[in-house]
């Protein structure tokens, strides 16, 4: 199964629950379904886990999109991983991975957070 992943990160104190809220609306905007969510809090760090699936009409498949959101203090981090979508004997994506990172990683991006590598 091939896949795309990036991270991401910003200076905010705002809550995940509300980062949920606008991540959650731009990918449901983008006809990707919410299954699965959760935001956990402990002390000074909150955890944001969501997964969506996305059917892609090029490939005939569903591709999985996962953002993992960790919040210290005023430091927020996003990992965002995009899987499945392989088609055919050799499970070729025709770049649905990477479609779906990319509307993720915007939706991110005008919220504040910026790209990096690790």
């Amino acid at each position: 199964m091939s896949g795309t992943s990036i991270m991401l990160k910003r200076v905010s104190s705002e809550s995940l629950e509300i980062l949920s809220k606008t991540v959650t609306a731009g990918m449901i905007g983008s006809e990707a379904d919410l299954i699965f969510r959760n935001l956990s809090k402990e002390e000074d760090t909150e955890i944001l886990l969501l997964v969506f699936e996305k059917y892609f009409f090029r490939i005939g498949s569903y591709a999985a999109l996962i953002i993992q959101c960790i919040s210290r203090g005023d430091e927020q981090t996003a990992a965002v991983v995009g899987t499945g979508g392989g088609a055919g004997i050799w499970n070729v994506s025709y770049g649905a991975n990477n479609a779906f990172v990319k509307d993720a990683k915007s939706i991110l991006e005008k919220a504040g957070f910026e790209a990096y590598t690790v």
